[in-house]
Formats: C-alpha cells, structure tokens, sequence
C-alpha cells in the first residue's frame, strides 16, 4: 500500500517542478500534501498493528489440579457421624 503511494507522491512532486500555470500548481501541490498526510495515517496504522501482532495475547491461565473429593456427600456425612458416635 506503502509503494504505490509512494509513487504518486514521488510523481506529484516531479511535477511540481516542471512550468506549470497557478491552477495545475495547486492541484499538484494538494495531491502532494494529501498524500503525504495519507501516507503518515496508512503507516501509523500499519505500525500500530505490527505492535499488536508482537505483543502477546493473553491467555486463560492453567487449570488447577483436582483436589481429590469424596465418592459422595454421602460418605462425609456418614464419616462425620460415625466420628461423633465414637466420641460422644
């Protein structure tokens, strides 16, 4: 995108260097200007994406181990009975 624009800029300014009546000249002198701010705004843009292409993207962190759980809720209940009846 970079070179073609280049061109037009490099051919705008050939121009402006050859006789040219104030009307042609002003229209030179506008593409010339025109496509230099179009040419900043297309590499700023580009820049900017390079960037993020670079910059890591954030990832969903690992997955915690399993702690180990009991077979039931019903086993812990039964557990937690069991121990009271042996100290009570």
């Amino acid at each position: 995108m970079r070179t073609p624009l280049n061109g037009c800029l490099a051919s705008a300014e050939m121009l402006l260097e050859t006789v040219l009546c104030a009307e042609q000249r002003e229209l030179a002198n506008t593409i010339k200007v025109s496509g230099s701010i179009l040419l900043s705004t297309v590499s700023n843009f580009l820049d900017f994406f390079k960037v993020r292409r670079r910059s890591p993207t954030p990832r969903a962190p690992p997955p915690f181990p399993a702690a180990p759980r009991p077979l039931s809720s019903a086993c812990t209940w039964e557990q937690r009975a069991a121990v009271r009846r042996h100290s009570s």
